[in-house]
Order: structure tokens, then C-alpha cells, then sequence
């Protein structure tokens, strides 16, 4: 991150804390990103990985796998991650990739929704704040081009003039499921912050886990 990106975020404009995720079983992405409300700029401030879970022995994972079946141990690894991240930056707002169906793959939108329940229900018991989802075609779409594919996306959020990369590791050497959270959170920021930001707690009204896009004019 260069001197200018760094004073820009210094200055005293106000900045919305957005974490995002892409969600996966075996692997998924995360970033925690500070949009300045003013200057208009997303800046990237940690990513990783979500992966799966790691036994300490092969006779525990036997034992725990026999007991409570992979996925639900892979969940429950899911759901202590999603707490401490949300701990250790504490965002305004939560936004992840929407499970999608494909026909030539179609247990994988069942482990996509398993995921999206799982962080969903474990925000809203744990912070009581919502999820809030937005379909892979429209994160493209915002990104990139509409199909675009994962190099694309790549491309476009490191192109982006209005995403700085402010993290440790060199921002082009980052997995796919990361730039993917990045450029979710770039699309929350384009197609909701406006619409919900100035709107009443969570905990005041009716547990909606969804806003609609704004309108085109």
C-alpha cells in the first residue's frame, strides 16, 4: 500500500468494516475490507482461507468421523472460525457468495448451502446480525464480465482502482477463494451499503437475511 492510500484512509472520513466469504467445505476464502465512505475505496486489510478440518491423530479422526459423520465436524470447524474472525475485527456488515446450482454437480450446491446455514445461523445466535447473500452471476457481474471465470476475477480486483490491498503478502499471490471474497465485498459495497446502511439495528426489525439491489435509473 503506498504513502497516498495510506493517508487517504487516515484522514477523518468515516469507513464501513465489511467481511466477506466465499464459501466452500473443503476450502473457502475470506477478507476483512474497510470501505471509506467518502473517497470511495475498499481497502483489503487480512484475507485467508477457511480449510478443512485437521485431526491431531488418525485414530481421532476415525473416533470424532464415526461419531458425528465428516460434515457435521466440518461445520462445527466452519462455525469456530466464522466466530473468531467476527471477534477480531468486528464488521458492520457480513456478506458471502449465494450457493448457486449446477446440473453437472448438484451435491455441490447442497455442501454451498450447508456452509451459507451454517455462518448464517451462527452470526445470528452468536451477534445477532444477518448474512447477507449475493448470487455469483451478480458478484461477475460487478467485478467483471458476467461469466467471467476465476482468473478474471483475479484480474479485475487487482486492476480495480477503487480496491487497495493494505495486507503483509504480495496481493497477486493470493488463492482464488480470496480474490472471490474480495470481490464480494467490492459488490456488497455497489449493490447494498447505500440502501442499508442508514437503516435501524438489526435487532429492531423483522429477521430478514436479505436486502433487494438497488434499482437501475
Amino acid at each position: 500500500m503506498n504513502s497516498t492510500a495510506k493517508n487517504l484512509l487516515s484522514m477523518t472520513e468515516s469507513i464501513t468494516k465489511i467481511m466477506s466469504i466465499d464459501p466452500g467445505l473443503s476450502t473457502a476464502g475470506w477478507a476483512y475490507s474497510e470501505y471509506a465512505n467518502e473517497s470511495k475505496i475498499l481497502y483489503v486489510k487480512d484475507t485467508g482461507l477457511i480449510e478443512g478440518v485437521r485431526f491431531s491423530s488418525l485414530k481421532a479422526q476415525e473416533e470424532l468421523t464415526n461419531l458425528f459423520g465428516r460434515r457435521t465436524i466440518t461445520l462445527m470447524e466452519i462455525r469456530n472460525k466464522i466466530v473468531e474472525i467476527y471477534r477480531k475485527y468486528i464488521p458492520d456488515y457480513v456478506e458471502s457468495e449465494n450457493a448457486f446450482f449446477n446440473r453437472f454437480r448438484p451435491t455441490a450446491f447442497v455442501a454451498l448451502n450447508d456452509f451459507i446455514c451454517t455462518v448464517r445461523g451462527t452470526l445470528h445466535r452468536e451477534f445477532n446480525v444477518p448474512l447477507y447473500v449475493i448470487s455469483p452471476k451478480s458478484i461477475k457481474r460487478i467485478a467483471c464480465a458476467g461469466d467471467a471465470d476465476k482468473n478474471d476475477i483475479k484480474t479485475s480486483v487487482l486492476n480495480n482502482k477503487s480496491i487497495v490491498f493494505d495486507i503483509e503478502s504480495s496481493p497477486d499471490s493470493l488463492y482464488e477463494h480470496q480474490y472471490d471474497a474480495i470481490a464480494g465485498a467490492y459488490a456488497f459495497v455497489q449493490l447494498y451499503l447505500e440502501e442499508i446502511k442508514d437503516k435501524v439495528p438489526y435487532d429492531e426489525i423483522i429477521l430478514s437475511q436479505k436486502v433487494k439491489p438497488l434499482k437501475k435509473h
